[in-house]
């Protein structure tokens, strides 16, 4: 198994840790920014909800492609294709309270629903990839949630991706030991799914309004 996690600088000489695709973002927003940022905050894990992966930090907002992929290997590609996908902005808010372990989560608004499930298909596939051999898994009370758990070299990784709307949402946790750390991840997405799957945010104005 290839390693989950990996470090990336982010505006302003941040550095900030990711999982998979996490994107820094930008420390200094514009005021309509800041709205973006706060509307989308409810779409990514809050205190309490992961045992074991509560927030660290700021969340952090990335208002372009560019943004969201700086650090990555591949982020001409990816930038590409999330524009064709028709991206409008992205959270990501890094989670763990222990050395051993660290998550993150984080969601990105297209324009369109299927800009939105187009992504969610590109990067589970990806991932899947990267993270082979694993065990793909789905959350009953999401519709179309797709993960996969992951085990080698003393560490363990759970992903799981889903889209509300206009929207793709990811929760990932990897932590240095044999533990399984998918229990918390479907706890934090079932966290996320419970708090706006049916409440009138973002995802689903974006998609009322394309």
């Amino acid at each position: 198994m290839r390693s989950v996690r990996r470090v990336v600088s982010g505006a302003g000489g941040l550095v900030c840790l990711a999982l998979v695709l996490g994107g820094c973002g930008s420390t200094t927003l514009t005021a309509t920014q800041l709205a973006a940022s706060a509307a989308l905050a409810p779409y990514v894990v809050q205190s309490g909800e992961e045992t074991g992966y509560d927030p660290v930090g700021k969340p952090l907002f990335a208002s372009t492609p560019a943004l969201w992929t700086e650090g990555d290997a591949e982020a001409a590609k990816t930038n590409r294709r999330l524009k064709e996908e028709g991206f409008r902005a992205a959270l990501t808010q890094h989670t763990g309270e222990k050395e051993n372990a660290a998550g993150v989560s984080w969601v990105i608004e297209f324009s369109t629903p299927t800009g939105a499930q187009r992504e969610l298909t590109a990067s589970f596939e990806h991932s899947s990839y990267e993270q082979s051999p694993n065990t793909a898994f789905a959350i009953s009370k999401i519709p179309g949630a797709r993960g996969f758990v992951a085990h080698g070299n003393g560490k363990s990784v759970a992903d799981v991706w889903f889209t509300e709307g206009t929207c793709l949402l990811f929760v990932g946790d990897l932590i240095d030991t044999s533990a399984n750390p998918k229990t918390a991840v479907v706890a934090g997405a079932s966290a996320v799914y419970d708090r706006t799957a049916h409440s009138d945010g973002p995802c689903t104005k974006a998609q009322a309004s394309s």
